[in-house]
């Protein structure tokens, strides 16, 4: 992996300028800064385009080591921040693609609030049209159909083991079955069998 042979994560290896040079970019936005952490940089508004975006390098760093196909920006995109095919890769899902970060919103269980992971994670989800600063979570997948991929992946379980199906923090579906007010990302629960509609997205934790 990456991390095995480079010592740390992608977009969050500070020393990938001096192994890529301008091919990535330039130094203060190819380098991360070695925290442990693949950050997406938030602020009150869209991303300050002129900070590293470790999220996006992630990408980049990884085509570059030749890891991965395709050739991405490993840059926010100007005023959409995600573009599938861009700066992240796509999945075989229409529209949605594969972002990394340590902070991904997702929604509470019978909450009128939200909260975010603090694990560094692949995510596949839709963009968000509304919220172009923040990480994608948009919901793309069945509860149905999110259940049956981690049955072949995981433990079938929405919020244990590496796979998580969480929901989007606007949302008005479920991805999960749940009768009480939790914080699902600690607390283990079944997915919401009988919703067909799409009402999840994917994080599967990566360490």
């Amino acid at each position: 992996s990456f991390k095995e042979f480079y010592g740390k994560y992608p977009g969050d290896y500070d020393e990938a300028y001096n192994i890529w040079g301008a091919d990535c970019i330039d130094q203060g936005k190819c380098n991360g800064d070695a925290d442990g952490n693949i950050e997406l940089i938030l602020s009150s508004g869209p991303v300050n385009t002129s900070d590293n975006d470790e999220s996006f390098m992630a990408w980049k760093h990884l085509s570059l080591a030749n890891m991965i196909k395709g050739s991405f920006t490993g840059a926010f995109a100007a005023t959409i921040g995600t573009d599938v095919g861009a700066n992240i890769p796509e999945s075989s899902f229409t529209g949605a693609g594969f972002s990394i970060s340590n902070s991904i919103k997702y929604k509470k269980f019978n909450a009128s609030s939200s909260s975010s992971t603090n694990f560094n994670a692949i995510n596949i989800s839709r963009p968000n049209s509304s919220a172009a600063h923040e990480t994608p979570n948009s919901d793309f997948i069945s509860a149905q159909d999110a259940r049956l991929l981690d049955v072949k992946i995981d433990d079938g379980i929405a919020n244990s083991g590496k796979l998580f199906g969480l929901t989007n923090d606007g949302s008005s579906l479920w991805c999960q079955n749940s009768t009480t007010a939790v914080d699902i990302i600690s607390n283990s629960t079944n997915y919401l069998s009988s919703q067909t509609a799409a009402s999840c997205f994917l994080v599967y934790k990566i360490e």
